[in-house]
């Protein structure tokens, strides 16, 4: 699902304002600080950017 497709979903849903007030804090060893995501699609944007990436790597980096 594209982002304007899932912006398009969050905006028609019943749960709209409680979905945009979510926020998420990740902290990662190479982060120099904790990552800060608002709003659920900022969370789907950085979590499908990540699976892109992902799968961009060779196979044998991917651990079994």
């Amino acid at each position: 699902m594209t982002i304007k497709e899932f912006r398009e979903k969050v905006a028609e849903s019943s749960h709209h304002e409680w979905l945009q007030d979510l926020s998420l804090k990740l902290n990662y060893k190479n982060f120099p600080e904790p990552k800060v995501l608002k709003g659920i699609t900022d969370i789907y944007r950085f979590f499908l950017n990540q699976k892109k990436e992902w799968e961009r790597t060779p196979e044998k980096l991917h651990g079994s």
